[in-house]
């Protein structure tokens, strides 16, 4: 093998790490993240309401986020709110499908959504795709 077949094979895996590296790193919601888009688009009584959800995912307690966000969904049904904090908990936990009906849930209640949940959603669409083959 010469040296410049060798290299473009160097190459090729240093691209192909970075994409794979760049892939992972848009696939992680924050809560930070989570909490700016609330900020920019819920109303503040709703974030004030649901403060609490943010900090447990700030804390890593998305099954305690999950386990609040349903409760108050009891008295409050048609909060988007609750069903955006729903779907990053369980993006957060890789449970894809339930991420998927919980921010089509949150969309449907609330279309202007759509926007700012299209990149996850094509991220869930993927690894559910992946994940059935």
């Amino acid at each position: 093998m010469n040296s410049e077949v060798l290299l473009l094979l160097i190459l090729i895996v240093l691209i192909f790490n970075l994409i794979a590296t760049v892939i992972n790193l848009r696939s992680q919601i924050s809560a930070l993240d989570v909490m700016r888009l609330l900020e920019r688009n819920i109303d503040e009584r709703a974030i004030a309401t649901n403060k609490d959800l943010s900090q447990m995912l700030e804390s890593g307690q998305e099954k305690e986020v999950i386990a609040t966000a349903r409760k108050r969904l009891e008295d409050q049904p048609r909060s988007s709110a609750l069903f955006w904090y729903i779907g990053i908990a369980e993006y957060h936990l890789e449970n894809w499908a339930a991420a998927n009906t919980a921010f089509q849930k949150c969309i449907e209640l609330e279309p202007r959504y759509k926007k700012e949940l299209q990149d996850y959603t094509a991220i869930i669409d993927e690894k559910l795709r992946l994940n059935a083959s």
